[in-house]
């Protein structure tokens, strides 16, 4: 943690992560810059941006911008924007703002119902893939109901995939899953 708002909340992050091999020797597997801008009085950022390079710390992998909005008193975020880039401008500053540039797709999530804990119950999503000239490839429209056990993790999902975003239709595919460590 490089450096932190006057809530101590953290606002320019690295992060390195490690494999180790059989022999117990770590190498370096990627790195992750994280800025985090607007922080809501619950402690939500109004938005989080992650760049990954590779292990040369140079390779940018790709860049995540997650917008959070409508953002209760609570912190519930009532709908998340999450935005995947291949790269950010190369003249960013290493320790400055992160400026994504080639927008692959958008995940638009609406939360519209949570537990007592602040988990997302009930998700209706809008996936949208862009081809590298910015027109849409793809939209795909999904709805997840989700449960949850004591400890707060995930332990039953019904995903179901929509021919359109009239999510009151039929869907054309269902998946269950179940198990305490999704």
């Amino acid at each position: 943690n490089r450096s932190f708002d006057a809530n101590h909340n953290v606002v320019n992050q690295m992060t390195l992560s490690y494999i180790t091999d059989s022999q117990g020797v770590r190498t370096l597997f990627d790195v992750t810059e994280t800025r985090s801008i607007g922080f809501t009085a619950s402690g939500v950022a109004a938005q989080v941006i992650t760049a990954t390079y590779a292990n040369d710390k140079t390779t940018v992998l790709g860049v995540q911008v997650v917008t959070n909005k409508n953002i209760s008193a609570d912190g519930h975020v009532g709908e998340v924007l999450l935005s995947k880039y291949t790269s950010r401008d190369p003249n960013d500053k290493v320790d400055g703002a992160i400026t994504p540039t080639g927008l692959e797709s958008t995940e638009d999530i609406l939360n519209t119902s949570f537990d007592a804990f602040g988990n997302a119950l009930t998700q209706n999503i809008t996936t949208t893939s862009y081809n590298e000239d910015g027109s849409v490839l793809s939209t795909d429209y999904r709805s997840a109901q989700n449960t949850y056990d004591i400890y707060n993790r995930t332990t039953h999902v019904v995903s179901q995939t929509f021919a359109t975003s009239d999510l009151t239709q039929a869907p054309t595919q269902t998946q269950v899953i179940d198990g305490t460590l999704l």
